[in-house]
This record gives structure tokens, sequence and C-alpha cells, in this order.
């Protein structure tokens, strides 16, 4: 393939050729996330976006800049959810059959939104990787067009759409965060930024899990993993393409990770602070941002919330480790003489400091408990790590056996 040639000019093209269809998305100050991070945070809220993420903006751009006569045999997508129903969107809007190939352990959610949006789907595969042979092996025999969800100079230029926007509503920011999975959303925003603003620095964020990009970026080679290990998979790439790799030099400033855990409490905040629904790939800008992840000198920052797509089963899970992230939620484990009145001790102590318990689970037959023993487990809620530790301190003045279970 020849090297990337995007320009501003073909950003603007595209922001022409879909602005009927896709949302002008908000960008919107939050205060209170300001105070916590240290920096002026802006959101660019792409979870509001028409199919509930930025995928929609290349996909169209890259079915309305094709020839009509090569559109005839359809279109093909492999994708973990968000490109695909935006492809299915997409054509859908512009009269062309589609056909989706997606890993089997895509999101519910995003399979039939995808469905909802027109597209037949096929699940194959354990991961994009073996989804895109798949549809590949498609485009081969049936002569559809295969609608990459990154390595598509149309397909960044829509995506850059985002970055014209941003550049509308705020003058004045000293950079970008954007989370990277295949690298076409910073391709296209960093085309914009470093062409209009090239002062302010174009910041990726990938997960711990699969940093195939970091790693090819810091090294400046591909670098390509055996598994990824993430809840954002819509930022799970084993694999980085060449010339995207390439084209990042140009246009990203630096890369950096932030891990499952600090995405799930990020994700928390959003929903409690902002009252934005994310999904975790979208939740990794914020994250950068909270935990301290940049570098000296940003003082007001632009986080693109690049999707919302998350089932309700990953959502409860995800809020679970983010309430323990921000030291609202613990499990505890207490060893009691096995006589009557201990436990109430234990639970005098909870009801002074106001601490909830969701559940208890009381345990004499175990065989590690010693006969006259009893092991107490307790799932509880605080308002804060501090009123944790005290009512620990307080449990051990009691001369117990207190162990807080991670």
């Amino acid at each position: 393939m020849e090297e990337f040639k995007l320009t501003l000019e073909k950003v603007l093209i595209a922001q022409k050729r879909i602005q009927d269809l896709v949302h002008k998305t908000p960008l919107e100050f939050s205060r209170t996330l300001s105070n916590m991070a240290g920096i002026k945070t802006y959101l660019k809220e792409e979870n509001l976006q028409r199919t509930g993420s930025f995928k929609i903006r290349g996909a169209l751009n890259k079915i309305r800049a094709l020839d009509p006569i090569l559109l005839r045999k359809g279109v093909v997508a492999a994708s973990a959810g968000n490109h695909a129903q935006g492809v299915s969107l997409a054509s859908s809007v512009v009269g062309v059959k589609a056909k989706v190939f997606m890993p089997l352990g895509t999101p519910p959610i995003k399979i039939e939104a995808t469905k909802s949006y027109g597209a037949d789907v096929v699940l194959v595969g354990e991961d994009f990787e073996e989804a895109y042979d798949a549809a590949i092996q498609y485009c081969e025999k049936s002569g559809a067009v295969f609608i990459h969800p990154f390595d598509d100079e149309e397909v960044v230029a829509g995506q850059g759409t985002v970055a014209l926007e941003i550049l509308q509503d705020i003058s004045e920011f000293d950079a970008v965060l954007v989370p990277i999975g295949g690298g076409g959303l910073i391709s296209g925003i960093g085309t914009v930024i470093k062409t209009v603003k090239p002062s302010v620095k174009v910041i990726g964020v990938q997960a711990k899990g699969a940093s195939s990009i970091y790693e090819s970026f810091k090294q400046h080679k591909i670098i390509e993993l055996s598994t990824t290990s993430t809840f954002a998979e819509g930022i799970a790439t084993k694999k980085p393409s060449k010339r995207i790799l390439e084209y990042l030099e140009s246009v990203v400033d630096d890369i950096v990770l932030v891990d499952d855990v600090e995405i799930a409490y990020s994700l928390l905040l959003l929903m409690e602070r902002a009252k934005l629904v994310a999904e975790g790939a979208g939740a990794a800008s914020l994250a950068a941002m909270l935990f301290n992840k940049l570098a000296s000198g940003i003082k007001q920052a632009v986080c693109v919330i690049s999707g919302g797509n998350i089932d309700l089963l990953t959502l409860d899970r995800v809020l679970e480790k983010g309430l323990k992230r921000a030291g609202r939620r613990h499990r505890i484990k207490i060893r009691l003489k096995d006589r009557p009145g201990e436990l109430n001790k234990v639970l005098n102590v909870l009801a002074k400091n106001q601490i909830n318990i969701l559940s208890i689970d009381h345990d004499r037959l175990n065989y590690d408990v010693t006969i006259g023993m009893a092991d107490v487990t307790l799932d509880i809620e605080t308002i804060s790590m501090s009123q944790f530790s005290n009512t620990l301190d307080e449990l051990k003045k009691l001369n117990l056996f207190v162990q807080e279970i991670p």
C-alpha cells in the first residue's frame, strides 16, 4: 500500500460529505473532573454520536466516496462492534448491502445493534484479526468492497472531522487525548490539529493489556502481540498497520498506557459526575488524565470519549471494579471466637462508622478454621478510603484478625 497522504483539505471534504447524517457532538467542560485531574478538562462526547461512537464518520465518508458501480456487490467489514455499526448504518443510508464479520466474543449489544441497522452478521474467530481474515476471504470470493476500520484514507479523513468540531468549540487548549485501537481516529485528529494548531499535543491512550501500537511507536518498528487482555475491546488490537504506524510518527506527540482498573474508575466517574455512559475504550482518555500519565506543562486538555456501547453485564462488572478503586466497595474477612456476642461487636463498629453491609457469610466449618473460631466475610460499602481505614483500625483494637480481600 502507498503511504498515507492525508490532508486537512481531505478532512474538510469529508465533513461536507457526511454532515447531513452525522451529529455535531457536544464539547463540554467538567469542573469536577478538572479539579480531580488538576487540568482543565473538556469532554468531546462521541459516545452521543449516531450508533454510539465516532465510527459512523469514517464509514459513511468511505462508502459515499466510492464509485456506485463498485458498491453493487455490497460492502464488507470486520469489527468488534463500533465500526460494524457504523458500516451497517452508512450502507443502509446509501442503499447498499452490508455483511459484517465479528469475533465470537463480541458483546451482544453490539451484535444486535449491527443487525438492527440492516447488516448481515457473521460471528467468526476469537479476535479481530481472525474476523478480519474471514472478511478478506469473503471479499476475494464475492467481489464485495472491504471497508477497513482504520487503514484507509477516506475512513481516517472521516474520523478527522472530530477535530474540526473541537476547533469550532474551543480555541485555547494544550492537548487532545485520543483512545487508540487501530490508530484511525488519532491519525485523523492528529492531521487536523497539527495543521491548524501545531503547538497542541496529540496524545494517544492504549490499554496496558493491548499495547501493540504503544510498543511499536516507542520502538519504531512493528510489534505484534500474541494475545490481548482488556475489557476495552474497542481498543484491543494485536498488530498495528505499518503505514498507520509510520503516519502516527508525524502527527502524534506521545502514547501512554492505562490499566483496566484505571479505565473502570474513569468510566464510573463519567457516569456519576458527567452523567455520561461510556464504554471502556471511550473512558481511556480520561483515565490518562486522572492517573497522571501526561507530561508536565499541560493545563487545558480535551478528552475524546470515543464511544458509549457497553453491554449491561460488562457494565455491572466494570462498575464494581471502579467502586473498589474509588475506595467505596470492600471485602473483608474477620476471625472471631465462636461464641454469642462476638459478631455483634463487629456489627456495632460498622454501624458506628456508618458502614453499609452488602453481604455477610459466617463460616465455622471450613477446614482451616480452628475449632472454637469462625470466619466472617463481609462485602461492605463505604463513602471513602478514610472511612474504611478508620473502621479497620477500630476493628483491630478489638484484637481481631482482620484481612482485606482483593
